[in-house]
This record gives structure tokens, C-alpha cells and sequence, in this order.
């Protein structure tokens, strides 16, 4: 049985082998355009989870516990209570972990029935940066390039992304292209997996991205390495004018980086000829996320390059695409700013995910919430109302993958126990009087094609062939959009001498729900650890496996410690997949201006040897 991989961006296909209703082994899809026949090892190990501490009733809040319910009876509960409330005080998240079909149903739901605007996804939290650089550069909600443009570069550019950990099956295009004679440079701001295999690694401080892309565009402008189109386009000469005074000593004191190392990055850019440029959550979970993906836009753009930006989760791309995204305020000012008094939550644990988590434990406990999702989690500690739902693997719909390919897929084995998100929608559909005309999943998929822009050009039936069928990816304009830096969010003082960042493991995906239930994954990295250079390890008398307590201005956690060379002096870094250690409580609020994403790479913490 062959069918979606439910974890990244890239979207691989699976092949499925089943018996007796069970997935009993997963195997590459020798013919599948993204992998190549080469999945990673969370997709091969994708069926051992599916069956561990799965929420198998719906449920209803009584008092401090959660009481099994009939269908009906959840279904009622929420009528009654969103009745009570005016339609801006009611938010929708949806999800990349589920279908375009049930993320339609979601956003047409709040829109049509609730008549609130307040729907938004997962998506505010990684790339939401991405998508409004985008639009301002190109007018393109989405990235034009392919993954296999990777293939034809002749220089990669990999900054603050760590796909050989996040996306081996892209990396693995990478490491083809570099046979071929592609140069490859790392630049990142923690530690990398991917920079064992460049031609050239750059380690800057923290949040630095920026100025080094600026000092990159001003060498290629001074040098007239850029594209023959570059000057035509809008914008050119006003970023001529503001990276001029990006001079290379300057940027490499910024940067923390040696002066010749940059210079010689920025050979290697203005020679290239076939620029693809890779990054990720290290450069657009800032305040300053949006420029910084403008800064690798105007690159790209002096370049006539192409840009790769592997997106978090299978369908974080199609969720926004077919409209869970707010018109209005973003769901952090809408949870923050008190403006929501309920919330229905599609598969993701936000309990887990949000900055600043003391205080948005607290505003769960006091607002109506509704958690539909397939794995017990920490959103169990807040639901009113919990409905059990399907994993990706017992649903059929299609999803749009990072580089907008939409492809059809068909459940692998029927429901362990819930419903699908589709069904479930359905129904709500139903108990809250607008009942809807579609019979299956399908009908949704071609109410879409017809609804949803980027869709309007795909034929049905192509979405059902193994390569799928891309939605737009044309740019509307390109535009340079200068962007001068001006600072991070922290800078380390003496009541709080480090800065702690946020990092992905290979092994772990997201919040964990599912990687943290595999038994194969789990033997890599089955608890939580903060990073530390040695040297800082031994001025806090600290050894690996030792209890430390990490402090910042909004919140605290308890995490062992353990050593890691690749870790600079005066850096902490802590993975956000463990529910043991929610790093998120350290992280305070902070908002990008223009895309409205969250700050949660960094944040200045103190760090001392916990003694009970």
C-alpha cells in the first residue's frame, strides 16, 4: 500500500506493507520523485507509534477529570458553550499534521458558521516569516523553487537550516549535487549535523544572519556579479545604496566570524552561476524573521538564484493555503491580548509549542478549549472537550508539500479508533444546523480545487499520479526590499550570562507525539538535554547527566546537562520536543512586526547545578 509520509515538508511517498489491518513494516518508494527511494529513518519507523496512548473516546471535562462522552454529547457541549460567546471571541488552529480537505472544513467553519475570522494553524510558528517575505518579494505566498533544484546548483548556501537533521532526503540531494562539484556553505548560529560536509562553515553569534547577507549582496553588487536582469528590477538601487556600508570588518566583528572566512564566501557566491540558497527556523524564528528572509530574497534575486525553504511539518504549506490564516490578528495577540474566550485546536499541541508557556497555561485553564487530535499530550491537561481523531496514515485527502506539490493519498489502514478530522468537521457541520452537501473526502478536494486560488489549475485526476500536481508557483513580481539590521532580541547581561536557543534532533519530530512513542527513535534520544560548551560545563563545576536549572525573566525548567563541543561559550542549546522539558516556559513573548511569528530562538537565561 503506498501513501504520505505524515511527518516533514519534503512530502515522501511510503510504501506500506499490511496484514491482518496492521502496518507491519514501512519501505522506500523506489519511484517516488522527492526521496528517490531514500526516506529518512522517521518515516521508515512511521507505523510504530500509531497505536501508543491514542485518546480512543470522546471526552468531557468534570470538574478537575476527564470523563468519557458520547459523540453527541461532545458535539452538544460545544454548540452550547461557543453559543455563549460572540464570534471574535472564538479562535480555530489548524494543523500540518492533517489534510488540505480537513483544514478547508476548518477554516469554512469558523468562517461560515461561527462568522470569525480568528483562524489561524501552526504555520505562525515556523514559516510565517516566509510567506510574508515572499509576498512582499514576489507576490507568491509560497516558494517557486523545486527541491530537486538542489540538484543542478553549483553553490549552496545552507543558513540557519540543518537539513542533514530536518530533511535528510533533501540533504540527500544536497550531498548529489556536491559529487557533481557544487561547493557547500554552512552558515548557522548553534550547532550543525549538515556542516560536517562543507566546503566552508561559518559559525556567527547568535541571530546574525542579516548582516552577513547583506555584506554577501554588497560584494556581489560591487563586483557586478549579480544577473543581467538584477538592475531592471525594483528596488535595486536603493539596496545598492544601504548594503554599501556593510564592510567586511564590521560585519565579521558582528558576526563573530573571521574576516577572511566571509570574504571567501562571498567568492564563492558572486562566481556561482547556479545559487541555490537553503534556510529554516534558525533565521525566521526572530523578531526580525521577516528581514531576515528578505535578506536571502534580495541574495537570490542579485543572483538569479533559487531558494529552498524546507518547511516544518507534511502540510504546514497546504493549511495556509486553503485559508487557515487570519485576516486580522495573528492566534498569539488574539490568546495574549485577551481578546478569546474558547478555542478549537486540529492536532497540535500548542500547550507544548507557544512562547512564554506559564502564561499560556494559565489562559487555557481560564478560556473553553477544545482539543481534536489522535495522541494523548499536554492538551489533555487543558481540553473541556476532547475528540479523538485519526492519524494522517488512517485518513484519505491530499496534502501540499513545501515546495507546493499537492498529492492525493488514500488511508493505508482503517481508523485504530476516532474519527477522521474530515468526519468530525462534518458533523460539526451537522449539530450546528449547516449541514454539508459533500458524501466523502473527495467532495471537499473538488470544492477546493474549484475555491482555493493557488488550486484552480489542477485537474482532479492529476493529483492521483505519483509525482502529484503543483499548485502556483509563479511570481506575481520581483522586488529587492532593503532591510537594515539593527539587533537581536537579547543581549546577555550579568543577571542572565547566556543565551539559549532552540534546536530539532534528527530522531525527534516537532512536540514529539509521535517520535517520543517510537521504539527505534527513542534509543537515539529518549530524554531531554541542554547542550553546553565544555568550557562554560567546567566553570559551573557541572558533568554530563547532571540536574541544572535554567532560569530567564518568565519562566524556569529543570534539565539535565550534557557537554557538546560544537556548542560556542556562553550558548545553551535545548531541543523543544520533550514535554519533560518544556523549553518553551523560558521563551517570552515577542513578535515578529510584519509576519506576526514569535521569537523562540533567543532568549538570555542563568543556569545553575540543581540541588533538591
Amino acid at each position: 500500500m503506498r501513501s504520505i509520509c505524515p511527518y516533514c515538508g519534503c512530502g515522501c511517498l511510503l510504501e506500506f506493507v499490511v496484514e491482518r489491518g496492521k502496518i507491519k513494516k514501512v519501505l522506500p518508494c523506489k519511484e517516488d520523485p522527492i526521496s528517490e527511494g531514500k526516506p529518512c529513518i522517521k518515516g521508515l519507523t512511521c507505523h510504530e507509534p500509531l497505536s501508543i496512548r491514542r485518546i480512543r473516546k470522546p471526552m468531557l471535562r468534570k470538574g478537575n477529570k476527564l470523563v468519557p462522552t458520547s459523540w453527541r454529547e461532545a458535539y452538544r457541549k460545544i454548540e452550547e458553550e461557543f453559543s455563549k460567546l460572540r464570534p471574535k471571541e472564538i479562535a480555530f488552529y489548524g494543523s500540518g499534521l492533517t489534510t488540505n480537505e480537513a483544514n478547508y472544513l476548518l477554516q469554512k467553519f469558523a468562517r461560515r458558521v461561527i462568522k470569525t475570522g480568528n483562524i489561524d494553524s501552526s504555520a505562525r510558528l515556523c514559516h510565517a516569516s516566509t510567506i510574508k517575505a515572499f509576498e512582499m518579494a514576489f507576490g507568491l505566498g509560497a516558494m517557486s523553487a523545486c527541491i530537486d533544484d538542489i540538484k543542478d546548483a553549483d553553490c549552496i548556501l545552507i543558513i540557519g537550516s540543518d537539513p542533514k537533521s530536518d530533511y535528510p532526503v533533501a540533504f540527500n540531494k544536497v550531498l548529489g549535487a556536491k559529487q557533481r562539484g557544487a561547493k557547500l556553505i554552512v552558515v548557522e548560529d548553534s550547532f550543525s549535523f549538515s556542516s560536517k560536509h562543507a566546503d566552508l562553515h561559518l559559525k556567527i553569534k547568535s541571530g546574525r544572519f542579516l548582516p552577513l547577507l547583506n555584506f554577501l549582496a554588497k560584494y556581489v553588487i560591487e563586483n557586478k556579479l549579480y544577473d543581467e536582469e538584477a538592475p531592471y528590477s525594483d528596488g535595486f538601487y536603493e539596496l545598492q545604496s544601504l548594503v554599501s556600508k556593510y564592510e567586511s570588518g564590521k560585519v565579521a566583528k558582528e558576526c563573530d566570524v573571521k574576516e577572511k572566512l566571509l570574504e571567501r564566501a562571498a567568492s564563492l557566491i558572486g562566481r556561482s552561476e547556479r545559487l541555490v540558497i537553503m534556510y529554516g527556523m534558525a533565521m525566521t524564528q526572530h523578531v526580525s524573521g521577516t528581514k531576515n528572509v528578505l535578506g536571502v530574497t534580495n541574495l537570490a534575486l542579485l543572483k538569479g538564484g533559487r531558494v529552498v525553504c524546507m518547511r516544518g511539518k507534511v502540510n504546514i504549506q497546504g493549511c495556509g493555503d486553503v485559508g487557515c490564516y487570519p485576516r486580522g490578528d495573528g492566534i498569539l495577540e488574539l490568546l495574549f491580548g485577551d481578546v478569546i474566550k474558547a478555542i478549537y485546536v486540529m492536532d497540535s499541541n500548542i500547550a507544548q509549542s507557544f512562547p512564554e508557556l506559564d502564561k499560556v497555561h494559565e489562559k487555557l485553564r481560564d478560556m473553553f478549549v477544545v482539543y481534536a487530535g489522535p495522541f494523548e499530550n499536554s492538551m489533555l491537561k487543558f481540553a473541556d472537550v476532547v475528540l479523538p481523531a485519526t492519524t494522517i496514515l488512517e485518513s484519505s485527502g491530499t496534502i501540499t508539500n513545501a515546495e507546493r506539490r499537492v498529492r492525493a493519498f488514500k488511508r493505508v489502514i482503517k481508523p485504530i479508533c476516532g474519527k477522521t478530522h474530515w468526519e468530525i468537521l462534518k458533523d460539526l457541520f451537522e449539530a450546528f444546523g449547516y449541514p454539508l452537501k459533500h458524501k466523502g473526502v473527495w467532495d471537499t478536494t473538488r470544492e477546493m480545487l474549484e475555491k482555493v486560488e493557488p488550486f484552480k489549475h489542477i485537474e482532479f485526476e492529476d493529483l492521483f499520479r505519483i509525482e502529484g500536481a503543483f499548485a502556483d508557483k509563479e511570481h506575481k513580481w520581483e522586488k529587492f526590499v532593503p532591510v537594515e539590521f539593527t539587533a537581536v532580541e537579547e543581549e546577555k547581561t550579568r543577571k542572565y550570562p547566556f543565551v539559549l536557543t532552540t534546536k530539532r534532533l534528527p530522531w525527534h519530530f516537532v512536540t514529539g507525539d509521535m517520535t517520543l512513542r517510537s521504539k527505534t527513535l527513542k534509543k537515539f534520544a529518549g530524554e531531554p538535554y541542554c547542550y553546553m560548551s565544555p568550557r562554560d560545563m567546567r566553570k559551573l563545576k557541572l558533568k554530563d547527566g547532571d540536574l541544572v536549572e535554567i532560569e530567564s525573566e518568565v519562566g524556569k525548567i529543570r534539565i539535565k546537562v550534557k557537554g557538546e563541543r560544537e556548542v560556542d561559550d556562553g550558548v545553551v542549546v535545548i531541543p523543544f520536543h520533550f514535554p519533560k522539558a518544556l523549553v518553551n516556559k523560558l521563551i517570552p513573548f515577542q513578535l515578529d512586526p510584519l509576519s506576526r511569528e514569535p521569537n523562540l530562538k533567543v532568549v538570555d537565561v542563568k543556569i545553575k547545578k540543581f540541588s533538591s
